[in-house]
């Protein structure tokens, strides 16, 4: 596992909609990782398995995905 503080629009919204959250635009994804205080993404093999960002007013957002890796609880390793 590797940890990263970078994570693509593409990225993040294929995460998002691992795990059955709502979908818009990557314009808007965009955006909202650009305006993000703190980010850490779980990868392996390259691929993005799990991603925490701390938003504006203090909102920390996990985002767990694909399938095998939210069963691995790879969130508990996160730095």
């Amino acid at each position: 596992m590797e940890y990263t503080n970078v994570i693509s629009a593409e990225e993040y919204m294929n995460l998002r909609k691992s795990v059955g959250w709502t979908e818009f635009p990557l314009e808007q994804a965009q955006q909202g990782i650009d305006h993000t205080y703190f980010l850490v993404c779980a990868r392996e093999g390259g691929r993005v398995v799990g991603c925490v960002r701390l938003c504006g007013a203090s909102e920390l957002l996990r985002r767990g995905g694909h399938g095998d890796q939210i069963h691995r609880r790879i969130g508990r390793n996160f730095p």
